[in-house]
């Protein structure tokens, strides 16, 4: 028993012996085949929607991407996803802190939505990692920069987009619009801002903005969307705007106005790339918003890369997502490559783990030049640059065509005249297939109704009854009479072919001045009377305009258009000149004046 001990203690002592050995040789050998693989690995996270079908395409084309370069290169990237709920800004937050305390990732890449990249990038600042956003911003890149100096924004901001929309509406002088978007309560409202400012500098404005919950914070979606696009019918402007929305909540939208007969003759609606750029997910939908304009990021879908990565997106969508039926690789996908890409530049140049921490890995994906499949990629001030080009297209049954392109310099019918720096065209010059089957441009706005008939304004107090002239029957009755009142009513009969318009006559009591500001502050739609020009010298004369000189007559014409009977006296002597004629501002900032007939006028979007 004593020799057994002993030889086994023996053989103990000699495995212990050896163990340490083998253990360092196991080392050298894990040691040296790692360097001849000469591969480096950088942990990417990703914080995603995966249920959405925007997240889908994201997620997809980062596999594709990550498998790409790690079978190409000599780095090797490793991508952990973390799935969040859409609209949930917090979820997302706590998603990257996971990631970076846990999964220790060296970079994070956000969600398509701003509120949730926003504070995915305060999580990366405070734990000093690079964040790539994919979400378009309307704020100011500088100050963006300055706010989350470790945010990498892989989407352009949102002010070029909403010039393209501006210019839209004034290629076609509609001069009032309504906006709808879906907001929540971590909502970027400085889409909005942009859009309005855009829209005041081509001499147009909001008239209503219709603000939505989010969808899935809805009890009763139906019922609640139905109520609100009811309400847009008293809205006097019929261009809609649909700022951003979610699809869902664009289809329900589109369903409710095309019930209540908002997507008919007359109408316009204007969508922009959060709804364009996912069309054709769903043809039906494609189909319901017939007639409508929208802008959409270019791309080019002819070259190589994009035709292999399409296949290999193909490939991947029937094994993976299945149910899923026309998901094809968009700008949001593109976007997520190119991300991908973009950290892969940065790894490359850096050559080495040793050489790589957050701030040289930052350096190097601002520093990256590259033509990736979204476009031109290249940074300031942590921003993408502004390079890319936006579609104008048009919805025809159940597919869209284009009706040209926007640049910085204004609308151009093909993308090669982008490339090839051609002259612009001021307005869009397309034929476009407007809701309705209309041939002619649509007016975007609506005639008064027999329910909402036209309040115009009659001066009660004049000096000349022969011309306007108001007797009160009683509190509620009034006799209005007069040559403008005659004039008037042969206008009105004249047009009620093409624009029957329900009036009412109601006294005015007030100045000239009064009556002229009030219309221009709408409080009245239009003012009866005559306006009187007093002609003083030669330099003034009836196109200048300008506030009458007799005591309670007159006012600042450049504020109203009215159905007038002008004079103006010479040598002590009044003088008739008779005026059927609208006067209406050629350019803002201007004093000139342009004549047209009321049937011109009305034509030119001028809303009596």
């Amino acid at each position: 028993m004593c020799s057994q001990c002993h030889g086994k203690a023996s053989k103990f002592f000699c495995l212990c012996f050896l163990l340490p050995f083998f253990f360092l040789v196991f080392l050298s050998y894990g040691s040296s085949t790692a360097a001849a693989s000469g591969k480096s690995t950088t942990s990417i996270g990703v914080v995603i929607d995966e249920e959405s079908r925007v997240g889908k395409e994201q997620k997809i084309a980062i596999k594709i991407a990550v498998q790409q370069i790690n079978n190409s290169t000599n780095h090797k990237l490793t991508i952990h996803f973390r799935n969040i709920s859409a609209g949930n800004p917090l979820q997302a937050a706590t998603a990257a802190d996971q990631l970076i305390k846990v999964e220790k990732v060296q970079v994070l890449i956000g969600s398509q939505a701003w509120q949730e990249a926003a504070i995915v990038a305060d999580v990366g600042n405070r734990a000093q990692v690079p964040v790539i956003s994919l979400a378009a911003s309307s704020v100011s890149p500088k100050l963006t920069h300055v706010r989350w100096p470790f945010l990498v924004q892989m989407a352009s901001n949102s002010s070029k987009e909403m010039e393209s929309v501006a210019a839209i509406v004034h290629s076609y002088n509609w001069k009032k619009v309504v906006v709808i978007y879906e907001d929540d309560a971590y909502g970027d409202p400085g889409a909005l801002a942009l859009l309005s400012k855009a829209l005041v500098d081509k001499g147009s404005d909001i008239e209503y903005c219709s603000v939505l919950p989010l969808y899935t914070s809805l009890s009763d979606p139906q019922g609640f969307i139905g109520d609100e696009v009811a309400k847009l019918l008293s809205r006097k402007s019929r261009v809609f705007i649909i700022l951003q929305s979610s699809l869902i909540m664009a289809k329900h939208l589109v369903k409710e106005a095309r019930r209540i007969g908002l997507m008919e003759r007359d109408s316009v609606w204007i969508v922009t790339d959060s709804i364009t750029s996912v069309l054709e997910s769903d043809p039906f939908f494609v189909k319901s918003m017939e007639g409508a304009i929208g802008t959409k990021p270019y791309y080019s879908e002819e070259t190589s890369s994009f035709m292999e990565l399409k296949a290999q997106f193909l490939e991947i969508t029937k094994s993976d997502y299945p149910e899923e039926e026309n998901l094809v690789p968009g700008i949001y996908a593109l976007r997520a490559y190119d991300s991908i890409m973009a950290i892969s530049h940065a790894v490359t140049k850096l050559g080495s783990d040793e050489n790589t921490t957050a701030k040289t890995l930052l350096k190097g994906i601002l520093s990256s030049k590259f033509l990736g499949l979204s476009g031109n990629i290249s940074f300031r001030d942590g921003s993408l640059l502004d390079s890319s080009n936006l579609r104008i297209i048009n919805v025809v049954g159940s597919i869209y065509k284009d009706l040209g392109f926007w640049s910085s310099e204004g609308f151009l019918k093909t993308i090669d005249q982008v490339k090839g720096g051609a002259h612009n065209m001021k307005k869009l010059g397309s034929v476009v297939n407007w809701p309705g089957n209309l041939t002619r441009d649509p007016k975007g706005w609506i005639m008064p109704s027999d329910k909402k008939k036209m309040r115009i304004a009659v001066p009660a107090m004049t000096v000349y009854p022969n011309f306007v002239e108001v007797v009160n029957v009683s509190d509620s009755v009034h006799n209005i009479s007069g040559f403008c009142i005659d004039l008037f009513k042969e206008v009105v009969n004249f047009l009620k072919k093409d624009y029957p318009l329900p009036y009412e006559f109601f006294p005015f009591y007030g100045s000239y001045d009064e009556l002229v500001i009030s219309v221009s502050n709408e409080i009245r739609r239009i003012c009866i009377s005559k306006i009187v020009f007093l002609r003083k010298n030669k330099d003034r004369n009836l196109r200048n305009g300008g506030a009458g000189d007799i005591p309670g007559e007159g006012g600042d014409l450049r504020k109203a258009i009215a159905v007038v009977r002008y004079t103006y006296k010479t040598n002590n002597r009044i003088s008739p000149i008779r005026a059927t004629s609208f006067y209406q501002r050629e350019d803002i900032g201007s004093s000139r004046w342009k004549v047209m007939s009321p049937s011109e006028a009305l034509e030119h979007g001028i809303q009596l």
